[in-house]
């Protein structure tokens, strides 16, 4: 009777216990979301090299290997008999890969930059330079200017002065944002990035070099912890996930060419020089959704305000917007939702919730992240 009493009593204790648990997490849900994703945005940051190094590796993979079987390997991979010899023949052969594909990347971007600066220097000299200076302040007074007529045309006093708090904060924000304590913030947070993205191409390195034993401590990790049957189906997940990133890989190749295409057709329409330049530029950043069309836009701007005048300048953003919102709104979704078999309303939301909370890395991932979560969720919980 006694044992009975002492287990009703444990019983009570552990149900009051549990009841305080759930009411303390769901009194507290808004922390406690807010803590897991700092905390996760924390160790993304920290571990950004090795995130670097895993999505450069997984990109340039199969370059390396066109490389290896098309280039090196008629070179150095000899027909020896010898297995060893062999091996390590095959493994020289793979490293010379690696580093050939890094090469042609490496020489391609600066190909490129070299490309755009002796075009753009041949247009901008010291004379138009000081010519151009003297546009911007000229535009920038007219600007002031037409702020203080509409802000003095306004006939309510409290509209007025919501207007004129307006073109302050405005303006404030630009003379902060060119402060020198901004500018010293921007070189720092951009030597870190350089840092990190330098480390992480060590890192993608080292993980292509050394990929199957990177493969064979996988599956005989999963072999020790998983049962046979959940061993097969998580190999079956993990090879439906690499063919929808591999999928989303093309897509995005897909689009960015497609929009490279379009913005140096229109701007040749327009009448912008160096527009396959500046067009080929557009496509190359658009595969960062929402910043990406943006910065596709500077070069466009630079370009045509120096070659021609302040209009045409904001000629050439009207033309990149409208090629950036027909891929925004219908190229891209159609594209990228249909090689990841993604609905074009879910690309945008998961682009707009993981871009909220991680900035422009979750935005580029948060195609690639919903399609994994649609397969766990179809292969786990709907089946």
């Amino acid at each position: 009777m006694r044992k009975l009493k002492e287990y009703i009593n444990m019983y009570i204790i552990v149900n009051l216990a549990l009841l305080c648990l759930v009411f303390f997490l769901i009194y507290n849900s808004g922390r406690i979301f807010e803590l897991f994703v700092v905390t996760t945005s924390e160790l993304i940051s920290a571990l950004s090299p090795l995130f670097i190094g895993l999505i450069i590796a997984y990109i340039i993979s199969p370059l390396v290997n066109v490389v290896e079987h098309s280039l090196t390997s008629k070179f150095i991979f000899s027909k020896s008999s010898d297995p060893i010899k062999k091996y390590r023949l095959s493994r020289k052969s793979y490293f010379i890969s690696i580093l050939i594909t890094f090469l042609i990347i490496v020489f391609f971007i600066v190909s490129l930059i070299f490309a755009f600066a002796v075009l753009v220097s041949g247009t901008i000299n010291v004379g138009n330079l000081q010519e151009s200076i003297l546009k911007i302040d000229y535009y920038i007074s007219g600007i002031q200017e037409k702020a203080d007529e509409i802000v003095a045309s306004i006939p309510s006093s409290e509209i007025r002065t919501s207007a004129e708090n307006f073109f302050n904060y405005i303006a404030s924000y630009f003379t902060s944002s060119m402060s020198g304590k901004s500018v010293l913030n921007y070189i720092t947070n951009l030597s870190g990035d350089i840092i990190d993205f330098a480390l992480g191409i060590v890192v993608s390195i080292y993980l292509l070099n050394d990929q199957d034993f990177f493969k064979r401590l996988l599956r005989k990790a999963m072999h020790l912890t998983l049962p046979q049957k959940a061993n097969a189906i998580v190999t079956e997940t993990v090879s439906e996930i690499n063919e929808v990133l591999s999928l989303f890989l093309r897509g995005a190749a897909l689009d960015a060419l497609i929009v490279a295409l379009l913005s140096s057709a229109a701007l040749s329409v327009y009448g912008l020089e160096f527009s396959v330049l500046v067009g080929s530029f557009a496509g190359l950043v658009n595969v960062i959704p929402y910043f990406g069309p943006f910065i596709g836009m500077i070069p466009a701007f630079i370009v045509g305000f120096f070659t021609d005048s302040f209009s045409f300048a904001l000629g050439t953003i009207a033309v990149i917007f409208i090629i950036q919102q027909l891929d925004s709104n219908i190229i891209y979704p159609k594209i990228v939702g249909r090689s990841t078999g993604l609905h074009p309303l879910f690309v945008l939301v998961s682009v707009s919730f993981l871009g909220y909370f991680f900035g422009i890395a979750g935005m580029i991932l948060a195609v690639p992240f919903a399609g994994i979560i649609k397969i766990l969720i179809t292969r786990f919980i709907i089946s």
